[in-house]
């Protein structure tokens, strides 16, 4: 069986660093694995695509050609909306591969449009790492809830329109991947069942398949060392923050998290606030903590000693599916403190591994890190966070899982 992995990068974000890990680990098992992206950042020879300047120019452009239709809207939010229209399809190199299976991700930003779904030969496997799969462009709908009757007045595009493109995309995807052999895989119970309410997977096969961790790269390092390594005070309660374009991303709810941390405001001596995904942040200086900028960390390996290094990781988001940091930080042994919304349930349980506050409350945020940080018994809590990963979330319990789903599509 030769399986295609598809995303638009290698391994930067949530998406790409897990398909890689599951194109490394079907290696290891003598599985026939071809990895396609659209942007290349590893030396990986079993990776097809291209690197370098010029294919980042390539990839910038693709964008912004995607993003072009949003001029129309100019009370457009300026988050992440995907239009899948630009003519940039790999349906023939896909079927000039000759894989058994095509396994989709995270594949924007121009990387492939909707219409070339359907001249795709072989079946598809499709993981939605966000809800853009059955949406009228957005990726995360800020609970308007529109895809599951059609789109249309797109509060994300500023429209009072019916018929404007968020309803223009989702007829879209329904006319060109109406007789398509296509399985869609929710990693979270919530987006497993936003999917089976959607106006287009509502009659759809949706399988419930986690996404997994290499519990090998990211395992815990004792504090003290990690600490050291990286430079960091060994008497403070270190409270970590972080994603792809942390600071400025609304929908990661750092505001939320400086609201918090500014409730803890006697507790400043002895805490230090570590983030990672941002340099600089006018807000820190609201909630009076010492702030250390890591900027984007591509080392796994590093990211592993960040996340040792830290007493609690506060995922604040006010929509996410199932966060990579989330459980990254689970795997190495860290707390996580989170909204009770989307994924987080799956992979947080209260009072065990962290803590889930009531959404949107940032007192209540307060007081799960503070649970977090005074807890008597740091060891129990931290060994309860690495167990959880191991028993559900293993990268390679979740690669034999896919192969089962493989076999049985290719055998119906």
């Amino acid at each position: 069986m030769k399986i295609l992995l598809v995303n638009t990068f290698d391994t930067i974000g949530g998406p790409g660093r897990w398909v890689y890990m599951m194109h490394r680990n079907f290696l290891r098992t003598q599985a026939d694995s071809v990895y396609l992206v659209d942007r290349k950042f590893s030396n990986d020879a079993t990776v097809l695509g291209a690197g370098g300047k010029i294919s980042d120019l390539k990839s910038r452009m693709k964008q912004v050609i995607d993003y072009l239709p949003l001029v129309l809207y100019p009370r457009w939010k300026k988050v992440i909306f995907s239009v899948g229209w630009a003519p940039f399809d790999i349906d023939r190199m896909v079927n000039k591969l000759k894989p058994d299976i095509v396994h989709l991700n995270w594949i924007n930003r121009g990387f492939i449009s909707i219409q070339s779904l359907r001249r795709i030969q072989a079946p598809i496997v499709w993981t939605m790492h966000d809800m853009w799969s059955f949406t009228g462009g957005c990726h995360y709908d800020e609970e308007c809830g529109r895809y599951q009757s059609g789109c249309g007045q797109c509060p994300i595009l500023g429209s009072d329109r019916d018929g404007d493109l968020s309803s223009a995309v989702l007829n879209k995807k329904k006319k060109y991947w109406r007789d398509i052999n296509l399985t869609m895989v929710a990693p979270s119970r919530w987006l497993c069942d936003c999917a089976y309410r959607s106006f287009l997977f509502r009659d759809a096969r949706v399988e419930h398949i986690p996404v997994g961790m290499d519990l090998e790269v990211f395992a815990p390092t004792k504090k003290e060392e990690a600490r050291k390594i990286l430079g960091l005070p060994f008497d403070k309660k270190l409270v970590l923050f972080g994603a792809v374009n942390a600071v400025d991303d609304r929908r990661k709810g750092f505001k939320y998290l400086i609201d918090a941390l500014k409730i803890l405001t006697r507790e400043k001596d002895r805490l230090e606030l570590l983030i990672f995904g941002s340099t600089q942040s006018d807000d820190v200086r609201r909630c009076n903590l010492k702030a250390n900028f890591l900027g984007n960390i591509a080392d796994n390996h590093r990211m592993s000693l960040v996340y040792s290094a830290a007493d609690v990781f506060v995922a604040p988001s006010r929509q996410d599916n199932m966060p990579a940091t989330v459980m990254e930080s689970l795997a190495c042994g860290t707390p996580v403190v989170a909204f009770d919304i989307g994924g987080m349930p799956d992979m947080i349980e209260p009072m065990k591994n962290g803590y889930l506050a009531k959404p949107f409350q940032s007192d209540d945020l307060a007081r799960g890190i503070k649970w977090v940080v005074d807890h008597v018994d740091q060891v129990a809590l931290s060994n309860r966070s690495r167990a959880k990963m191991m028993a559900e979330y293993n990268i390679k319990d979740i690669a034999r899982r896919y192969l089962d789903l493989y076999k049985n599509i290719l055998c119906q």
